[in-house]
């Protein structure tokens, strides 16, 4: 297996460090694509050369078998980003991936989703998302307005139309276990209940 320290695939990363070195007050580890770690092994994290710090390689040598290996750092996950395996972290990325490439959502989508919800890894792999995921749009308002539009025509409400606050009425759908995640680039992501 060849691995590298991270810088290409998927936009989840782990930093692996090896827990005897750790547990001696050295950090010894790498950062790694979440998709090149769920096999990493201690002897083969212990042979990542990163060309900054050559000490990094054969730092085994005088202090033992180092057989436990951690994921001390995460990006990219969401409220998962905390300590696990790097098998764990494997797992997660590749449901995460599966997910995305079934639905076409965006992961920051799936992670919204997961943090509003509080899933776990069963959750992504069944058919929660698919079921709520409703679509990014410009806003909330704007999605409510469509959606009534879709369901009963445009002309349904006819010269009353100008008078419906549809702010209002996303935030009352809010109360019914619809869901708006604000991007952050001025869309929301929609997630019905």
């Amino acid at each position: 297996m060849t691995l590298t320290a991270t810088a290409t695939g998927t936009d989840r990363k782990v930093w692996v460090g090896c827990l005897a070195c750790y547990n001696d007050g050295r950090l010894m580890g790498a950062w790694f694509d979440a998709d090149e770690v769920g096999d990493l092994t201690s002897d083969e994290l212990h042979d990542v050369h990163d060309p900054n710090r050559h000490d990094l390689k054969d730092q085994r040598e005088g202090y033992g078998q180092h057989e436990e290996i951690w994921c001390f750092d995460i990006e990219g996950f969401g409220h998962w980003n905390r300590e696990m395996s790097p098998s764990h972290a494997a797992e997660l990325d590749a449901a995460i991936t599966a997910l995305t490439d079934r639905t076409g959502a965006p992961a920051d989508a799936v992670l919204a989703w997961a943090a509003h919800h509080g899933a776990d890894l069963a959750d992504l792999q069944g058919d929660g998302f698919e079921d709520a995921w409703h679509g990014e749009h410009d806003s909330a308002e704007a999605f409510v307005e469509q959606h009534y539009e879709d369901c009963y025509g445009e002309d349904a409400l006819g010269p009353l139309a100008q008078y419906i606050d549809w702010e209002r009425v996303a935030r009352d759908w809010g109360f019914d276990g619809w869901h708006f995640h604000e991007t952050g680039s001025g869309s929301v992501y929609v997630f019905g209940p």
